[in-house]
């Protein structure tokens, strides 16, 4: 993940670190967006985490059609999951719904659990040195 300061990330504030995540996430999906469905690419993660990833780009407001209007999250989904090789959902925004409304050992968001991956790989590089 680049990163445009040279602060480290365990080194920003919360919020700092959101910023920088939606950022990323937002490049993430435009460039799945701008892909070929004969690319040969392949989600490997689990569906939900995908959808939240595309929720991020969606809320974000940054993802056009070719006219320039804003895509909405239906065209999102259908787009990248053509792209990747997915099954169609009916109603993709439901699915993200009740993702955000689990409970338990996956409670956490695709966000917070990109930021804890992050920490602990700083985290580690550090006690390499």
């Amino acid at each position: 993940m680049e990163m445009t300061s040279k602060k480290r990330f365990c080194e920003m504030t919360e919020r700092e670190q959101n910023r920088v995540l939606k950022c990323e996430i937002v490049s993430q999906v435009k460039k799945m967006l701008c892909m070929c469905e004969g690319d040969g690419r392949v989600w490997a993660g689990s569906v939900t985490d995908l959808l939240e990833l595309l929720k991020v780009g969606y809320v974000s407001g940054e993802l056009q059609r070719a006219d320039g209007m804003t895509m909405s999250f239906t065209e999102i989904v259908h787009q990248v999951f053509g792209v990747m090789r997915l099954k169609p959902l009916s109603n993709p925004y439901a699915r993200v719904q009740r993702a955000e409304r689990r409970k338990g050992v996956r409670c956490l968001t695709i966000q917070d659990r990109l930021r804890n991956v992050l920490l602990r790989a700083e985290a580690d590089y550090d006690t390499e040195l």
